[in-house]
């Protein structure tokens, strides 16, 4: 234990170099303290060795909590105007804040009744180094405050309300911080306190913002007021125009601090999320999106919130995009081209061309319906060989379902490309999910546009549509599959295979591999379905979410029971095609056909 006491006696006491940065340049000092610019002093290796030490030994941590707890006892004694005794205890809660995620799983340390009995009292007595530092220490325990107790989080609360309105930056900075540390563990949807707190809390935040010099301090203050506007959704309605008045004044100060620029993006990105739309502030918004998402920008965060506002005000556009929005559209081609290869970039832009398909409607495609296709071949083209793709065929899949009659014409390469994909791509581990995905969007077709997937195969040499059904019957695991309403789709589209041979009398070589592969994934249903659906992201606006929601539906419409399905395209088929045909079905296996006959009854759900 000697070298935990030397470590809180000596190295985590503050410095007489830090008392006097505090006082000279508050800003600098908390910057140092937090870490926002490189630091190399000794109190940083004192603190990285003290966590390690801590999490190393279950026995070693316990005993340092007790001796933390005793020499604040024995400190406790003393008169705060001893600032001596002030540095033994800014020491100790320093290595309480610093070991947190170390300390928090031990049964023996008992944090609530550390916190009622030295860092509330403490705090109150009203030093304000000592107050930074117990908000620091409500910044590492913050999950332990949160939920826990109500007495202790409001304690905590209350700590950075005075912090807060303090006239010290350092306090309000910390104050900012632990209100952070809260909302982070908060769940909104339970608990009002976030809410209750909010319209003092980010008055104080948004005043402190402006006060400040620091782009460091800036920056992090900002992403307070983001995470609070997506804590509480929107609840933050009240406060838009405060908070707007406020980072629009701060981008006009900030032209040359990219970071701070991306904050404020950031933000408003959030609110319009938060409020489900911008159709009042869209122009105002429109020029933060032409500004930050430049094609020769080479800001990554600057482009990368650019992106997330240019997102939001698409899909919160609800149904009616605008002139500026549409024109934009070209951009998108502009950043690929820029940012080749760039996997990020490439899957962001693709969520945009998405929120463009579901709210666009026959303006967008019309407009942009050959620029769309270029943006989803380039896609093509620099992910192949990484074999993502599934963002790709998500955009694709989207389409087919709000445009179904103009798909064949506009998509008819990128699909003949995406077939291709999926057949190179079907024995790869790392493009399993691709190539599900991939065979899913041709089964959907075939269900749902049959004309548009004869068409294709026209277009496609039938060896390759061969190729493809063959891939299908090899290569498709039903255990690979996550989502029980794909699985249903890749099922139907199978069974609906067999009628096609009536025209395609090559494809009669597969029925009884077909048949054999519906039943396995009907097996896969009844005995273990999937436990995930088909994602819809929650994050849309109301008419692009519930364009979105047609997707789902589609996939869902398609679950009638696939031995029913397989056994009505089977009679179709000998309909069709007499006594050849009857020969070919009678050559499936008799427990094949026994099954289909007689299917087990599925498991009752537990």
């Amino acid at each position: 234990m000697s070298f935990v006491s030397m470590l809180i006696g000596n190295y985590l006491q503050m410095q007489p170099s830090m008392l006097y940065l505090w006082n000279q340049d508050p800003e600098g000092f908390v910057d140092e303290e937090l870490a926002l610019t490189q630091s190399t002093s000794h109190i940083s290796a004192a603190e990285d060795a003290f966590y390690r030490l801590i999490r190393s030994d279950n026995h070693i941590a316990e005993h340092a909590f007790n001796f933390i707890v005793q020499t604040l006892q024995g400190a406790s004694q003393l008169d705060n105007n001893d600032m001596k005794a002030v540095l033994v205890k800014d020491a100790c809660f320093h290595a309480i804040a610093v070991a947190s995620s170390a300390l928090r799983s031990h049964h023996n340390v008992n944090f609530k009744n550390f916190f009622g009995t030295f860092c509330v009292p403490e705090f109150h007595k009203g030093n304000p180094l000592l107050q930074r530092r117990i908000a620091g220490v409500v910044i590492g325990w913050a999950s332990e405050i949160y939920g826990v107790d109500e007495e202790m989080e409001e304690a905590a609360y209350k700590m950075c309300s005075i912090c807060l309105h303090s006239t010290d930056i350092v306090l309000r900075v910390y104050g900012a911080l632990a209100f952070q540390s809260l909302l982070e563990n908060s769940d909104t949807e339970e608990s009002t306190q976030s809410i209750d707190h909010l319209n003092s809390f980010l008055r104080s935040i948004l005043q402190l913002i402006e006060s400040l010099k620091s782009q460091n301090l800036i920056t992090t203050l900002l992403q307070t007021i983001s995470l609070a506007i997506s804590a509480v959704g929107s609840e933050i309605s009240p406060f838009v125009p405060d908070i707007m008045n406020a980072v629009s004044d701060l981008w006009s100060k900030s032209q040359h601090r990219p970071n701070v620029l991306s904050g404020v993006i950031s933000i408003v990105s959030e609110l319009v999320e938060g409020i489900g739309g911008a159709q009042q502030m869209e122009e105002q918004l429109f020029s933060l999106v032409v500004y930050s998402t430049n094609p020769t920008s080479e800001n990554e965060s600057l482009l990368d919130n650019g992106l997330k506002l240019w997102k939001s005000l698409v899909e919160f556009s609800e149904g009616n995009l605008s002139n500026q929005l549409l024109s934009l559209f070209p951009r998108l081609l502009e950043l690929m081209r820029e940012n080749l290869g760039d996997n990020h970039v490439y899957n962001d832009v693709l969520k945009i061309i998405q929120g463009y398909i579901l709210s666009g409607g026959p303006a967008f495609l019309n407009t942009h319906g050959p620029t769309m296709v270029q943006c989803l071949n380039l896609s093509l083209d620099q992910l192949q060989k990484n074999s993502v793709i599934s963002n790709v065929i998500e955009t694709m899949d989207l389409f087919v379902t709000m445009f179904p009659n103009e798909a064949p014409c506009v998509l008819g390469d990128c699909l003949n490309r995406v077939l291709e994909m999926c057949a190179t791509s079907c024995n790869d581990k790392k493009a399993k999910a691709s190539f599900v995905r991939g065979a899913a969007l041709f089964c959907k077709i075939l269900l749902d546009n049959r004309d548009f997937f004869l068409a294709f195969m026209e277009r496609v040499s039938t060896t390759a549509v061969e190729s493809w059904i063959e891939m299908l019957i090899n290569n498709l695991h039903v255990k690979d599959i996550k989502f029980t309403d794909l699985l249903n789709v890749i099922s139907m589209g199978l069974a609906s295979i067999i009628p096609l041979s009536l025209s395609h009398q090559n494809f009669g070589r597969f029925i009884p591999q077909l048949v054999g592969k519906c039943i396995e994934i009907e097996k896969e249903l009844r005995e273990e379905p999937p436990s995930k659906d088909y994602p819809v992201s929650q994050s849309w606006g109301s008419v692009a979410l519930s364009n979105k929601q047609r997707l789902m539906d589609g996939h869902q419409a398609h679950t009638t029971n696939t031995i029913e399905f397989v056994k009505q395209n089977l009679t179709a088929f000998v309909q069709g095609g007499g006594q050849a045909a009857e020969h070919l079905v009678n050559s499936i296996p008799s427990e094949q056909l026994q099954y289909l006959n007689n299917p087990p009854p599925a498991k009752r759900s537990k």
